[in-house]
């Protein structure tokens, strides 16, 4: 398995590989309006699905992309999903949320397929617990 330790903060690796991926599958508690604006343009052009406690939606509203799905939930789980030609090629998970806060947290990057691919089981396991706020 191929698992690394980061030490950047979780938005710019969120954008390192955003920018790599034509689907995103992320999961987060806490989103903060500044993540978001961060993270904008590496958004523009992929399908992305966003599971978030619902005191984080309005965070979102300032995405306007029309492949978004947003779905509230209790997901508590901090899980950063990114696909390409519809195989998982990168994971991002640990303690922390899509924000810019300076808690120290751990965030571990996956590239092993096998794993990335319970990963995205996982996440859509979470997705059919939460309801949907906006789908394309």
């Amino acid at each position: 398995m191929t698992f690394e330790l980061l030490s950047c903060p979780v938005v710019e690796s969120i954008g390192r590989y955003a920018r790599e991926a034509d689907e995103l599958l992320l999961a987060s508690p806490w989103i903060s309006q500044e993540a978001v604006q961060m993270l904008r343009d590496s958004f523009a052009g992929k399908r992305v699905t966003v599971l978030t406690f619902p005191q984080s939606v309005s965070s979102l509203s300032s995405l306007t992309l029309p492949q978004m799905q947003i779905y509230k939930g209790p997901v508590h789980a901090k899980l950063y999903i990114f696909r390409r030609n519809n195989q998982t090629y990168a994971s991002i998970f640990g303690s922390a949320n899509m924000t810019l806060g300076d808690n120290e947290e751990l965030i571990v990057l996956c590239k092993d397929g096998r794993f990335n691919d319970s990963l995205t089981k996982i996440f859509h396991r979470f997705k059919n617990r939460c309801d949907p706020v906006r789908r394309w």
